[in-house]
């Protein structure tokens, strides 16, 4: 994985090409070519691109001249950036996994079922990678437990990593964002940089502060103004504290996505 002097490297890279082809180029495409070439995981495509997506609003607004200083430009994709990254590598998996057994077929998202001997004195058994036939009824309960057992256990992880997260972004407040103007300026660039998406991690900062759930967000100014007109420059602390709250957002959406795998699977199970 990379240092941040990398990943910012990076993101003034894609900016600079970004300007010279004057917008034609995609910031997505240009991220997709920097991550195939550096070989960057799913985390480090996402750090990447929301740098980039700064470093290109930077230029942008440097180059503006007078009052007017809006800025308008197609931002970064990282899940799109990442889809289209794996597509391929995930196609190709199903394709072999398609050319297994049946049973092969139904195994865990996560790792190959652990095969389970044969037993002289089983009432019923499971079966493994030779059997001719397809998997049982209990079998396939089994794997969709060991299934449930797995998103369980990872979303327990991405909780971990929320609260760490927010554990962090908290701590960078105070130090850097105590005072209530300051604090204003920071929710305007988080929703301004990273979207609405991080409205909760906020609401979130402000309960761990004392405040309550309806304390207004943005100075009392409506989200819809504070997206058509706001535009800064965050400073080196303000990146950090960026890149706190758009781990959390990604950790809660996790948290979320894993929560539905779950019941899908409770539904299944209740019906085997």
């Amino acid at each position: 994985m990379w240092n941040r002097k990398e990943f910012e490297d990076a993101a003034e890279n894609i900016a600079l090409k970004h300007a010279e082809s004057k917008g034609a180029t995609s910031i997505n495409k240009l991220a997709e070519d920097m991550a195939r070439s550096a070989s960057l995981n799913p985390d480090g495509i996402r750090t990447m691109v929301r740098l980039a997506n700064v470093s290109v609003f930077e230029k942008l607004f440097a180059e503006k001249t007078g009052e007017d200083r809006m800025i308008e430009y197609e931002p970064g994709d990282a899940e799109v950036v990442i889809n289209s990254i794996f597509a391929a590598e995930k196609v190709a998996c199903e394709e072999q996994l398609a050319e297994k057994s049946a049973y092969d077929r139904a195994q865990d998202y996560h790792s190959s079922l652990t095969s389970v001997e044969k037993t002289a004195n089983a009432g019923e058994h499971f079966v493994g990678k030779n059997d001719d036939r397809g998997p049982t009824r209990p079998e396939l309960k089994y794997v969709a437990q060991r299934a449930r057992e797995k998103l369980a256990e990872e979303q327990a992880m991405a909780k971990f990593r929320w609260t760490s997260a927010m554990e962090k972004l908290a701590y960078n407040v105070r130090l850097f964002a105590q005072a209530p103007r300051e604090r204003a300026r920071f929710e305007k660039l988080a929703v301004a940089a990273l979207g609405e998406q991080v409205i909760p991690e906020l609401r979130a900062l402000n309960l761990q502060a004392g405040r309550g759930v309806d304390f207004p967000l943005f100075g009392g100014e409506k989200l819809a103004d504070v997206l058509d007109r706001f535009s800064t420059s965050p400073s080196s602390d303000e990146r950090a504290m960026l890149d706190f709250i758009e781990g959390a957002k990604h950790a809660r959406i996790e948290i979320k996505n894993l929560a539905h795998g779950m019941d899908v699977l409770d539904q299944k199970i209740a019906r085997m």
